[in-house]
């Protein structure tokens, strides 16, 4: 039998359940659920990039200095919800802010929430 001459002395049973494991990851890896969280990231970098925001906010090291850092909002505890409300009333949050209310698409909202949340 294999097992035993790989220096196994058991039945392949929990190495079974591993390879099951690594292939079950691998296949939700791409699922299309996780594709569309990679593209929502990718837009709201984009967006990020492209509209005034890194004029303000620095992201992973680069930016401007004017406003908050928003690298690790994910390990902060902030949510999705929490960062499309304070997109849409930025003033809720801080009532001296020189942020405008750019007034995003919902869609545009969730991709810079993806973005702002992604651990990269």
């Amino acid at each position: 039998m294999i097992w035993m001459r790989i220096g196994m002395s058991r039945s392949p049973g929990p190495m079974l359940v591993v390879l099951l494991s690594v292939l079950f990851a691998s296949l939700l890896c791409s699922s299309p659920e996780v594709l569309a969280s990679k593209k929502s990231v990718e837009r709201g970098r984009r967006i990020f990039n492209s509209q005034i925001c890194r004029d303000c906010h620095r992201m992973q090291g680069r930016g401007g200095l004017a406003a908050p850092d928003l690298t690790g909002l994910w390990k902060k505890g902030k949510t999705r919800d929490y960062i499309i409300d304070h997109l849409r009333h930025p003033h809720k949050y801080d009532h001296f802010t020189i942020m405008p209310d750019f007034n995003f698409s919902p869609e545009d909202e969730q991709a810079l929430a993806d973005y702002l949340l992604s651990p990269k």
